[in-house]
């Protein structure tokens, strides 16, 4: 369903919701799913970095 809708980014979580990853387009043609699922590291720096690059806007 994903894919109908090029989405770029996924965020799945478990059944109860108290956890969740993020994937994204994977645009190297790498995988075999057409997905690249961000590690929690990944993803901690992603978030991490946000309020520098958001104050940097302001």
């Amino acid at each position: 369903k994903s894919n109908k809708n090029n989405a770029d980014f996924i965020i799945p979580t478990d059944s109860d919701a108290d956890r969740f990853a993020l994937t994204e387009t994977d645009i190297t043609g790498s995988t075999q799913t057409g997905w690249r699922i961000l590690t929690g590291n990944q993803l901690g720096a992603l978030l991490g970095n946000l309020p520098f690059y958001l104050s940097k806007e302001l």
